[in-house]
């Protein structure tokens, strides 16, 4: 299905930037390079790098919402918020 929207869209996304993002642990950079092949038959300008999110268990509660969706997102931080860098 997505597949055939891009194609549809495709006079009007043609050399258009696209930014590509993916989540879960396994697969998710694998379907960004699926994605990226598709977006460069399409003529569209994919960045080079993309952003991928890991929702951990720990992030969801029993009913599998997000638990703090008001924080927010920092790779280089750990969860306590203190700097991974020295």
């Amino acid at each position: 299905m997505l597949k055939n929207a891009l194609d549809f869209l495709y006079h009007e996304w043609r050399d258009k930037p696209a930014a590509l993002a993916s989540y879960g642990n396994h697969g998710g950079n694998k379907a960004i390079a699926q994605l990226a092949g598709v977006l460069r038959g399409l003529h569209m300008q994919a960045l080079d790098s993309s952003l991928e999110l890991v929702v951990t268990k720990a992030d969801v509660d029993e009913e599998w919402q997000l638990r703090d969706t008001g924080r927010p997102c920092c790779p280089t931080a750990t969860r306590s918020g203190s700097s991974t860098g020295s």
